[in-house]
């Protein structure tokens, strides 16, 4: 509005309604909180980027494996009937997630497996003591070594049992031995 003061043309401040303020309100509220938002977003995806990084670091180092060293008899067993025994010596690294080892599994019974550069891999199935073993030398993977590849195994390496291509079954106990004899990848077992 326009008013006529003391001969001047005087502009008088225009009535503020209070929709139009609620309105510059919220929109200045919403911008400030977009801006607030993206900054958050950003600084989540750059932590999580150095995360990342991170673990890749430690895991490369080896932080997330564990050493095994085991050596114990175990028994040879053919038509269920225990036949004679062997020496088994592991030492290798295991991760700590329990889904995998790599080192040595010389069976003193199986002549392949002591080679002094021969390595086992083996695997384990999700949630169960179900593994697949495959053994290298340099130069050969999944080198024959005489042994099927799926076997039972508890994560720890504590107990096992496993074929051999003659029809003779490597393991701790009859119990396990038996149970091998039944196709381990149909039958997963779980123990507590």
């Amino acid at each position: 509005m326009v008013s006529l003061l003391e001969g001047r043309l005087v502009e008088e401040p225009a009535e503020i309604d209070v929709r139009s303020a609620l309105a510059v309100l919220i929109r200045e509220s919403r911008s400030a909180l977009r801006r607030d938002w993206s900054r958050r977003f950003g600084i989540l995806c750059c932590l999580l980027m150095a995360g990342f990084v991170i673990f890749g670091i430690l895991d490369r180092s080896g932080v997330f494996l564990q050493k095994v060293e085991r050596s114990y008899t175990v028994g040879i067993w053919q038509d269920g009937e225990k036949i004679g025994e062997t020496a088994v010596t592991i030492s290798g690294e295991r991760s700590i997630w329990g889904r995998s080892y790599d080192g040595r599994f010389a069976i003193d019974a199986v002549e392949k497996t002591c080679r002094e550069r021969m390595q086992a891999m083996i695997r384990w199935e999700k949630k169960s003591n179900c593994a697949n073993i495959t053994f290298a030398e340099p130069g050969f993977f999944g080198a024959q070594a005489g042994i099927e590849h799926f076997f039972y195994c508890d994560r720890e390496l504590n107990w096992f049992a496993l074929s051999l291509e003659d029809g003779r079954i490597i393991a701790s106990d009859q119990g396990w031995a038996q149970l091998q004899t039944l196709r381990p990848y149909e039958y997963p077992v779980y123990v507590n």
